[in-house]
Order: structure tokens, then C-alpha cells, then sequence
């Protein structure tokens, strides 16, 4: 509620507004940009490999160690794009 919002200290209001505008601005462009030189499959497939990209990040960034489970799926992840790309290079002869 806007009460809420007016209440919150400053620094952390321009925290989430920059995390909603710049970011998903940044995405969005990114994607419209791959979207336009690339099929649709081709670009929607590169998404499964955001949670490798979270995973590395997490490990160097902030010392995390992956659990197994998280190593499974990113495994999974992995798999998909690869069978994606796979049958695409197949398809094409």
C-alpha cells in the first residue's frame, strides 16, 4: 500500500525500483534482440541454462556450496539444452 511505500526508508525504495527497471529492461532487451537473429526454440532453450549460471555465481561469488539436489537439476538443465540443440542440428540434416 502506498502508506507503506512512503514510509520506507529512501535508500531501499530506490533499491527495489532500480531492481524493477533496470534489470527486467535489460532482460527484455537482451531477449527481443536474440529473438530477433535466432528461432524462438533456439532462444527459449538458452533459458535452461540460468540455473548453471546461478549456481556458478552463488559458488564464486559467495562461497556457497551446491547441495546435490541442485547439481541434479542443474545436470537436468543441462541435458535439455543439449538434447534441444541436438535434435535442431539432427533436423537440419
Amino acid at each position: 500500500s502506498w502508506p507503506v511505500i512512503a514510509a520506507a526508508p529512501l535508500p531501499q525504495t530506490l533499491g527495489v525500483v532500480y531492481l524493477g527497471l533496470f534489470p527486467t529492461a535489460i532482460a527484455f532487451a537482451a531477449w527481443n534482440f536474440a529473438l530477433s537473429r535466432a528461432r524462438a526454440a533456439k532462444v527459449t532453450s538458452s533459458l535452461y541454462a540460468l540455473p548453471i549460471l546461478a549456481i556458478a555465481i552463488a559458488f564464486a561469488w559467495l562461497d556457497e556450496v551446491p547441495a546435490p539436489l541442485s547439481m541434479l537439476g542443474g545436470l537436468t538443465a543441462l541435458s535439455g539444452v543439449a538434447m534441444v540443440h541436438l535434435w535442431d542440428r539432427g533436423m537440419k540434416g
